[in-house]
């Protein structure tokens, strides 16, 4: 009688073993692109955002008329309507550019000298900068050879760095605006030591 029991006993084991070898292995049908997004949107609480894009890494290269640069590859490049309109008569070369995060706007304008500045001082933009009532600090820079100013406004809402250069009567301004100062800084300085005048 033992003998018998025991044998249903190691038959029952040997039917719950295969039964539960089989439920754990079985095969799952795959999922449809709606079921997955489903799942997805259950695990994560929101809809899942399956379209995003690589962001571009390094650094390419600006080349425009009268200067070139390097700017980072993830910059959104802005552009005026009409490929030929720029925004002032004087303007003869102009690139901006945003990034993201952190958020950084970078305007680099190059215009004529009509009335034949000879001075930094005396171009309008960096005789507003320096106005001590701005608040901005002034600092003298060399890039390329050529003598310029800068100019660094900190704020905890928004901080400003420019430079300002006159090169073959030409006026070369450089800004960057942000509301991280440490990340304004940083960036201006990549982007003006890289700075080359074409003469």
């Amino acid at each position: 009688m033992r003998k018998i029991f025991y044998s249903i006993i190691v038959l029952i084991l040997i039917v719950a073993a295969l039964s539960a070898f089989l439920v754990l292995n079985r095969t799952t049908k795959t999922m449809s692109e709606a079921e997955k997004n489903a799942a997805l949107a259950k695990m994560l609480g929101r809809k899942p955002n399956l379209t995003a894009q690589a962001v571009p890494t390094g650094n390419v290269s600006y080349k425009g008329k009268y200067a070139s640069f390097m700017y980072p590859a993830m910059a959104k490049i802005y552009t005026y309507k009409d490929a030929g309109e720029l925004a002032n008569k004087t303007e003869v070369d102009s690139f901006a550019f945003d990034i993201a995060d952190p958020r950084l706007t970078v305007y680099f304008l190059v215009n004529q000298n009509p009335t034949n500045i000879a001075n930094l001082d005396e171009i309008p933009a960096v005789a507003l900068r320096e106005d001590k009532s701005q608040g901005y600090q002034q600092a003298e820079i060399l890039i390329d050879g050529q003598k310029g100013l800068s100019f660094t406004k900190i704020d905890l809402q928004q901080s400003e760095k420019s430079g300002f250069f006159i090169v073959n009567d030409k006026i070369y301004s450089f800004s960057v605006i942000g509301s991280d100062a440490k990340e304004v800084i940083n960036l201006f300085a990549n982007l003006i030591e890289t700075l080359k005048f074409i003469k």
